[in-house]
């Protein structure tokens, strides 16, 4: 690059140094600055670099000067805070469908936002990785196509597939293409699904973003149903991961009075729930539950802490869930 053109990009490089090696508690030099300016083959005076710092404060970059035997400076302002950043790496390393490959990627870019002193200590943090990763490296170019694909109103095209207990991948029927309207795309339970709808059916449907193999956009022009309307797209999002797909239905829940089991119910039903009686020793809720096994399963892990109150058709399903699957062991 000409020296000309190394001098037009000079404060945007000044900026650059100051975000990644400097923070409150790690100044840096004039020295220091000019020294890696010259690394990047830039010529910088120290007079010069006073007036592209001040242009910088004058413009809303909060660069602060320290007054020692040489002026150091640090930036305050970044676009996330350490707390901020320690939540997102978190949450990548703990997500299933991300590769182990591109967790350090994602990691490591997050990180660096806070500056090179502090992302090492980020990137050293992060110890809570999900041994059930993915290891579909191409799930990044799904998502970049459906993105793409919705954002151009475009029908998508791709294979869908399961995997059998080898890890081989048994794609489903016979490997033909499926051609749907993609609406969104979605997580739930640490997973990625694409909420879409076929031309043959209005309803939507919802498909495993890990499990589509060869996604391309299609030529096609989405065909809009009423289906894809923020409402139906939320009710049906609820209803999927709720509770997986069962009736919805009107449910008391008779519950252990303890601080466990308020959290329990807190994180199960939010604030979608009524209280309708209290004592000290259980208090009774009603909520719209998916009656489903899913629902019944998670009853199970409470033991009695939990009951089914009303109605009496749930309680009898219940039971017959438990019936069933004790019959295995006798």
């Amino acid at each position: 690059m000409a020296k000309g053109n190394n001098q037009k990009i000079k404060i945007i490089k000044i900026l650059e140094i100051l975000s990644m090696y400097s923070d409150e508690e790690n100044t840096i030099s004039t020295t220091e600055i000019i020294r890696r300016l010259k690394d990047e083959g830039i010529d910088c005076a120290r007079k010069a670099l006073y007036d592209d710092i001040k242009t910088l404060n004058e413009y809303g970059y909060e660069v602060m000067q320290v007054r020692k035997k040489q002026n150091e400076y640090y930036v305050v302002e970044r676009k996330f805070d350490v707390p901020e950043l320690k939540i997102l790496i978190d949450a990548v390393g703990c997500a299933n469908f991300i590769t182990e490959k591109k967790s350090e990627e994602l990691t490591t870019k997050l990180a660096n936002l806070a500056g090179s002193y502090k992302a090492e200590v980020l990137s050293r943090e992060v110890l809570n990785h999900n041994e059930l990763k993915k290891t579909n490296e191409k799930i990044y170019y799904t998502i970049d196509a459906v993105e793409k694909a919705i954002q151009k109103g475009k029908k998508i095209e791709f294979k869908y597939f399961d995997t059998d207990i080898d890890g081989n991948r048994v794609y489903r029927k016979d490997g033909a293409v499926y051609v749907i309207n993609p609406v969104k795309l979605t997580i739930s339970d640490n997973k990625y699904y694409l909420i879409c709808y076929s031309d043959k059916h209005p309803e939507l449907s919802s498909y495993r973003v890990d499990r589509m193999d060869n996604v391309v956009i299609s030529e096609e022009n989405k065909t809009h149903k009423p289906c894809e309307k923020e409402q139906n797209v939320k009710k049906y999002v609820n209803g999927l991961f709720g509770m997986l797909g069962g009736k919805k239905e009107k449910v008391d829940l008779k519950v252990q009075n303890s601080l466990k089991m308020t959290e329990v119910i807190n994180d199960k039903f939010g604030k979608e729930k009524i209280i309708t009686k209290k004592t000290d020793e259980y208090f009774v809720i009603r909520a719209d539950v998916e009656v489903s096994p899913t629902f019944f399963a998670w009853l199970t892990i409470f033991g009695g802490e939990i009951e089914i109150a009303f109605p009496q058709k749930v309680k009898n399903e219940y039971v017959d869930f438990l019936h069933k699957n004790l019959e295995l062991y006798l």
